[in-house]
């Protein structure tokens, strides 16, 4: 699946960067190009619905549990 290929090219770029640097400034920089992408395509009541329902999601989003690669 395209889906999931891309999800573990991405997942496995974010562990590299895990070793130099850290997850705050990883994860920042991804939600900045993320609504960039997003900002990109969508028209303006799309977007603003998208940002609506992540700020809505605030308390069912699951911490990211860091995988041990041996």
């Amino acid at each position: 699946m395209e889906h999931e290929e891309c999800y573990n090219e991405i997942f496995t770029k974010v562990i590299e960067l895990q070793k130099k640097y850290s997850e705050p400034m990883i994860a920042g920089n991804m939600m900045v190009h993320a609504l960039r992408i997003y900002k990109s395509f969508l028209n303006d009541e799309e977007f603003i619905s998208m940002m609506e329902t992540i700020g809505e999601s605030k308390n069912i989003i699951e911490p990211h549990n860091r995988e041990v690669l041996h």
